[in-house]
């Protein structure tokens, strides 16, 4: 979890993006990943 916690604030200085937009982000890209979406 550290280490997916500590992506999530990467992506948050990178991007720019709300911690909100990135969890919802981070939800569609796993339902990608599991071949749900």
């Amino acid at each position: 979890m550290f280490v997916a916690n500590m992506v999530n604030v990467d992506i948050c200085k990178a991007t720019g993006l709300t911690y909100n937009q990135v969890m919802d982000y981070r939800i569609r890209y796993e339902k990608r990943c599991h071949g749900e979406a």
